[in-house]
């Protein structure tokens, strides 16, 4: 009975540390989604700081994979933006044409007033696809920062010209750095807990395929006879 014991020990064991291995992957997952979002807010804030720097005439960083990928979403943004301003120009054009002399007769403001409903709704739908464009803009943003942040990483000893650039960036790092700890650790429970339940399914393996006690002891006592 102690085999057999030893067998329900083992398996509640791997069963147990599968358990805690799914919350801790869970906990990764979270962890994971909040350094992303870290990472795509310190893209806003850069490419924000970037854009302002160059259109006052500042200096910008001078590192080329950073302007490699500053250059690149702003390539992708100024497409967004004019876009946008192209709708924009729409709206404007229906506000113009609602500039035209007051109606006089019965059937003349009636047909503004179709005309109004109409550009209305047609002004609402315009607005609706330009605040999908102002998302997309903030995406690009977002992607920028994922983007520069691992490249920057990926970098030797690099040190932003820029006091404003370097705050912001180091802010990011001291942030991402702490949610990185925290995953480092749970990483480790998981490989501890990997090890253990390696072992406890080697044990019942074991257990499982290995000839019961008492059996061997009634075929002992019947040969002796």
């Amino acid at each position: 009975m102690s085999g057999f014991f030893a067998k329900v020990k083992n398996a509640t064991k791997f069963i147990g540390a599968a358990s805690q291995k799914t919350k801790l992957k869970a906990e990764i997952a979270y962890i994971d989604n909040t350094m992303k979002g870290r990472k795509q807010q310190f893209g806003v804030e850069m490419y924000d700081l970037m854009e302002q720097k160059k259109t006052f005439g500042g200096k910008t960083e001078t590192e080329p994979k950073v302007v490699e990928v500053y250059e690149g979403a702003e390539k992708d943004m100024a497409m967004i933006i004019e876009k946008k301003d192209a709708k924009q120009g729409e709206i404007d054009a229906l506000g113009a044409t609602n500039k035209d002399l007051p109606a006089e007769t019965m059937g003349e403001k009636a047909s503004k007033a179709g005309k109004q409903a109409k550009d209305a709704a047609v002004k609402t739908k315009i607005q609706a696809e330009m605040a999908l464009l102002d998302r997309e803009i903030k995406a690009r943003k977002q992607l920028f920062g994922i983007q520069l942040y691992d490249a920057i990483m990926q970098m030797e000893a690099y040190e932003p010209t820029d006091t404003e650039v370097k705050a912001i960036l180091d802010a990011a790092k001291q942030d991402i750095g702490e949610q990185q700890a925290k995953k480092d650790v749970k990483q480790e429970e998981i490989n501890v807990l990997d090890a253990e339940q390696a072992a406890a399914g080697e044990a019942v393996s074991s257990s499982a395929t290995a000839p019961p006690a008492e059996a061997n002891a009634t075929t002992t006592t019947n040969s002796d006879v």
